[in-house]
């Protein structure tokens, strides 16, 4: 096993895995994939940000008996299973398509474009199944196994003279297989601390709201035309809720507020 390979390929998922926990701490990106019921629109902007991040992956890629060398299948084949489908396949056109343009005198851009269309595939297609595998670890590392078998494949049926390209997936082939999928575990597990870590800020939002309601309820039953009472449910939210102005309001003007004092 080739020893620059191997690092090579650990700086690539490396440098991968970060752009992916900056990402997931992005606030449209978050709210982007917290959402269960996603339109087209929103399948498609995920497969063009998973699109980039199979771009940077060819551009921090290692040259290696004339292949660019590189984790792509991370990004292309998470695109599939976080997005679904649609997702899925616009990342692989996107990847595929800048990985063959990136070098198109290559000898293995063609096989590698190909790819990289079909690892978005392989995601699209196991969306389902990984959403709902008990063990997805295993399902994992078997998309890698599959996604990379596959590209062995097209390299060996396009690339020419046959005896490089064999030669050169006899040395990638395992490593890339390995670093692989460990790639696809660390990037899934960001996103599942993301969906985690929504979850938590989600539970104690709907917290924060039950004890703001108990703590206001005694002055909302003085009604709106009790002054008193409905300034004390403002203060109450704004002690609760600091960084915010509070405003309470009828049909006809302005009941009590809290928080506005300094503006």
């Amino acid at each position: 096993m080739n020893g620059n390979l191997l690092i090579a390929l650990i700086i690539n998922i490396s440098l991968l895995y970060f752009m992916a926990t900056i990402l997931t701490e992005m606030r449209p990106l978050r709210k982007l994939l917290k959402i269960h019921e996603k339109s087209s629109q929103q399948r498609i902007l995920l497969g063009l940000i998973f699109g980039l991040l199979s771009i940077s992956g060819t551009y921090t890629g290692f040259n290696f008996q004339g292949a660019v060398v590189n984790t792509r299948v991370i990004s292309t084949v998470a695109a599939g299973l976080v997005g679904g489908p649609i997702a899925g396949v616009v990342a692989g056109l996107i990847g595929g398509i800048h990985r063959y343009f990136f070098n198109p005198e290559g000898f293995t851009s063609l096989a590698c474009g190909i790819g990289t269309f079909f690892f978005g595939v392989i995601g699209a297609l196991s969306y389902r199944r990984y959403t709902r595998s008990k063990n997805k670890s295993i399902t994992l590392v078997s998309l890698v196994v599959l996604s990379e078998l596959l590209q062995a494949i097209i390299i060996l049926a396009i690339v020419k003279p046959f005896e490089d390209a064999v030669a050169l997936e006899r040395a990638i082939f395992l490593p890339k297989i390995l670093i692989s999928s460990v790639g696809l575990l660390l990037f899934m597990r960001t996103l599942s601390r993301m969906y985690h870590n929504v979850s938590i800020e989600l539970v104690e939002q709907q917290s924060l709201a039950l004890l703001i309601a108990q703590e206001c309820l005694p002055f909302l039953r003085e009604g709106l035309d009790h002054p008193v009472a409905m300034q004390k449910v403002t203060d109450t939210v704004c002690r609760m809720l600091p960084e915010y102005g509070v405003l309470l309001t009828d049909r006809v003007g302005v009941v009590a507020s809290s928080g506005f004092e300094g503006l």
